[in-house]
């Protein structure tokens, strides 16, 4: 919710109504039981999914995850927020590259596509209020992946802990 093409109308923007958005679909979409890979912050969704339904996780891959820890690049989170011109943009997404030529034009063009669709600012604002306020975030799960039954695979910059 709140990202890409799907609903800008979110309810609580928090990690917990992410998760319960996840449960139905995948009841709505008959999945028992399935591999689960989170980016960002979609692997703090996907650890907390991992931690509140283990039924439905088979497997859990983080990718730079949110969740382990209280530190966020909130300099990141505000400029894609508040972006909204190509070089603003262009500077945001560079963040995210070794290398700034690895952000194209075509790149930064349908993100900026992205944000002009109607309520997308709000409702990432709401996301970043509730999951990331006062620039830290607001749930650190890191010391409850020992409670984790399922295979669990954690990449983070170069290295990789299975």
């Amino acid at each position: 919710p709140g990202h890409g093409e799907s609903s800008k109308e979110i309810e609580a923007g928090d990690i917990d109504s992410m998760v319960a958005t996840v449960v139905s679909f995948l009841s709505t979409v008959d999945i028992p039981h399935a591999h689960i890979i989170g980016h960002s912050m979609g692997g703090g969704i996907a650890l907390r999914l991992s931690l509140n339904h283990p039924d439905l996780v088979a497997s859990l891959t983080m990718i730079s995850s949110t969740g382990l820890g209280r530190d966020i690049n909130s300099n990141y989170i505000e400029g894609f927020i508040s972006a909204n011109r190509r070089k603003e943009m262009k500077g945001v997404l560079t963040q995210l590259f070794s290398s700034d030529e690895l952000v194209s034009r075509d790149m930064v063009n349908d993100v900026l596509k992205y944000k002009r669709l109607d309520g997308t600012t709000d409702a990432l604002r709401r996301i970043a209020d509730e999951v990331f306020p006062g620039g830290y975030q607001s749930l650190t799960m890191k010391d409850h992946l020992s409670e984790l039954s399922m295979p669990v695979q954690c990449v983070w910059g170069t290295e990789v802990f299975l």
